[in-house]
């Protein structure tokens, strides 16, 4: 039978019976049924209140989630930048810019503008929109800063610049500033701005946490500068020479938390709170740092909210188990009185704070108390009418049943049938229902869903295509060379990536050049940035010149694609000479390969300046030449490697990659890179790899006898 009849004859039934009940066992009856469908409205409306609830909840959550993940992100891009030019030597900026320039209009930057998206809410109640430079950062040291470090360290951190402004941009509207200090007292700010307290020491900001092992967000607090609530994501930094310190992200809590939005979909009797619980020792509760009331951000100001304004209730058994779920993260629905009404509390995790609704258990039980009212008025005039209007009565029912039976299940053929073609492979699929109630919700979800399936196919046949495409671009076996054994690999933490290395033939008997390269990142745009670096270096063997003059001629036409770019590629460059027993090779800013001898049980890294290639456009690179030896094991690899982490957040390191070898050096290259790879693998089960990883493993053979 067709769920069509079958709700016809559910419709008829629920129908018919209560009046056949009415009239067999009386008034009394008909009442009671009366008050029990009056109690399921109750229980159903009050089910469905709790589901919207927890929806919008759970849908705001996750996007707060997409949020910080993009922060996650923007804080790791922030701290490779700021790691990777600590103890550089570098020129000292021509313009470096204090705090005390913001004082006076003669010496503000050139670039200093008023910005709607950086302001202070004054004592009467206006907006003061600050002034700021996206130029360079701002400089301030806290008191007792070595002053003779200072130009040294400003050098350095003007580098990071670049990726100040990039993640600016790409974040723009979330993040206010960008904080890096270091362990000395040194501050640097972007965008440069002024307001900074004079006594300002950035090592007793909540964010400075150069311990830290990972990023790590902040409670709530007050912005010095704006007079905001922010929360704050900072990880630590360590550069040569063992400077340490912490570089952060500001986000003011209005940039993401839109109460606006969430204004516009719940009652107006349903109150939302943005709160946390404080980890400062004091006593455990509730501390709201955002309401309706201040929905628009500038009212988030700190020294009205944090400490002052606790959500609380009388139910303190059910508060508490509400913050153990908070604390835990999870998301969760609770009764409990609020201001004295009994009331539905839904809450979830915004990382680091909570997002809670509030809402009367009355607002969402009216509607069903007033279906109740009217069955009992209903009840009534059934009493008075049923026996005269029984007749028509039953005919109307019928009549309403199959229409409404009929409606119902023509939305839902049309959903059925749409689902269909769309499973087919039809992504013009379409449903077409005209109404407002939960089907039109259904079918305009559905619509909306459609063209994302398409682009979400076509996508994953575009990075199946670069995937196998790049694929190509690397070696297909290992190279057959006499008096060498040749292994190599490459394996990706995305569908494509960014390492790269590749064997070159200089059609001379016994020469052969080995190349390992890692381009910075990794994904679609180090993949193809690999590709570029492969077509030049493929080059090699047919042009003039030294190595070292050839690959100077390389660094120059890549430093013309990736200009301003911030991308670069490390490099080791190697050629064999069988016939000389020697080996050349260039380091452009690659970590130095691995050489092991066993006759001595002794290892040596072949090391030797260079910059990476795309960093400096006119920069010279050097070439270092040595003797191989029978038996000797040269391993080239990338920093996805040693940099590998487990679940604890370990690193793989070099000396695990040394023991390998060592065992393995009466083996063949093929197995030493087995080997390697599969220790590799379980020691990053069950994470995963983070990063690109390549290894290429050359050991020696006996040099070639003469022919007599």
């Amino acid at each position: 039978m067709r769920f069509r009849w079958k709700l016809l004859i559910l419709l008829l039934s629920i129908s018919i019976i209560p009046i056949m009940v009415l009239r067999t066992f009386g008034v009394g009856t008909i009442r009671r049924l009366g008050d029990e469908l009056g109690r399921a409205a109750v229980v159903s409306r009050l089910a469905q209140g709790e589901k919207s609830l927890r929806l919008l909840v759970d849908s705001y959550s996750r996007e707060l989630d997409s949020v910080g993940g993009h922060l996650v992100m923007a804080v790791k891009l922030q701290a490779m930048e700021v790691n990777r030019v600590l103890g550089g030597e570098y020129d000292t900026p021509s313009e470096i810019i204090l705090p005390e320039h913001f004082d006076r209009e003669e010496t503000l930057p050139l670039d200093a503008f008023h910005s709607s998206t950086h302001f202070r809410r004054q004592d009467t109640g206006y907006l003061e929109f600050l002034q700021v430079a996206y130029s360079n950062p701002v400089f301030a040291a806290a008191p007792g800063y070595p002053r003779e470090d200072f130009h040294e360290h400003v050098a350095a951190l003007a580098v990071v610049t670049p990726v100040y402004r990039s993640i600016a941009e790409s974040l723009a509207g979330v993040v206010s500033w960008h904080f890096t200090a270091l362990d000395n007292g040194l501050l640097s700010a972007y965008p440069a701005h002024g307001g900074l307290p004079e006594d300002l020491d950035p090592r007793k900001e909540p964010w400075f946490r150069p311990d830290a092992e990972k990023e790590e967000w902040t409670m709530p607090y007050m912005d010095p500068v704006t007079g905001q609530m922010v929360i704050t994501i900072s990880m630590p930094v360590k550069g040569a020479g063992g400077v340490r310190g912490s570089t952060a992200l500001v986000v003011p809590i209005s940039s993401i938390l839109d109460l606006n939005f969430l204004g516009r979909n719940i009652t107006p009797r349903t109150q939302p709170f943005v709160g946390y619980i404080p980890s400062d020792g004091g006593e455990r509760e509730i501390r709201i740092v955002a309401s309706r009331e201040y929905a628009d951000g500038t009212g988030l100001d700190g020294r009205e909210w944090v400490g002052e304004r606790v959500l609380a209730s009388s139910d303190r058994r059910e508060l508490a188990a509400m913050m153990d779920d908070m604390e835990m993260g999870k998301r969760n629905i609770r009764k409990m009185p609020f201001e004295g009404r009994q009331s539905i509390w839904v809450y979830g995790k915004a990382n680091p704070v909570n997002l809670i609704l509030i809402t009367p258990l009355d607002e969402v039980i009216s509607s069903a108390m007033g279906v109740r009212d009217r069955i009992n008025t209903l009840v009534d005039r059934m009493i008075s009418f049923t026996g005269m209007l029984m007749l028509g009565l039953l005919m109307l029912v019928v009549f309403l049943a199959f229409s409404f039976s009929k409606r119902v299940t023509r939305h839902l053929s049309a959903l059925a049938e749409g689902a269909n073609r769309l499973g087919s492979g039809d992504f013009d699929a379409r449903v077409d229902i005209g109404t407002s109630d939960e089907f039109g919700d259904l079918g305009r979800v559905f619509n909306s869903l459609v063209p994302r399936l398409r682009e979400h196919s076509r996508l994953r046949r575009s990075m199946d295509l670069a995937r196998e495409v790049q694929q190509r671009l690397l070696p297909s076996g290992n190279p057959r060379v006499e008096g060498a054994d040749i292994a190599g690999t490459g394996i990706y933490c995305d569908e494509t990536g960014g390492d790269y290395y590749d064997f070159i033939d200089f059609d001379e008997n016994g020469k052969i050049g080995v190349i390992v390269g890692d381009v910075s990142g990794h994904g679609v745009s180090s993949a193809l940035l690999m590709a570029t670096a492969r077509a030049l270096l493929r080059q090699c063997p047919c042009l003039p010149g030294e190595n070292a003059e050839i690959i100077s001629h390389v660094n120059r036409e890549l430093s013309k694609d990736v200009k301003d770019s911030g991308n670069f590629i490390t490099l080791f460059y190697a050629v064999l000479d069988l016939h000389k027993r020697t080996v050349n090779w260039i380091r452009a800013g690659h970590d130095p390969a691995i050489c092991y001898y066993p006759d001595g049980d002794r290892f040596r890294e072949l090391k030797g300046k260079g910059v990476p290639l795309g960093v400096l456009a006119d920069v010279p690179y050097e070439e270092h030449t040595k003797e191989i030896l029978p038996g000797e094991i040269i391993v080239i690899g990338t920093d996805g490697i040693w940099e590998a982490r487990n679940r604890e957040g370990a690193m793989f390191g070099k000396e695990p990659l040394r023991r390998i070898i060592r065992a393995g050096a009466r083996g063949s290259a093929q197995g030493i890179l087995k080997t390697a790879v599969s220790e590799l693998e379980s020691f990053v089960t069950p994470v995963g790899f983070q990063d690109d990883v390549t290894l290429v493993v050359i050991k020696i053979g006996e040099p070639r006898k003469n022919p007599v």
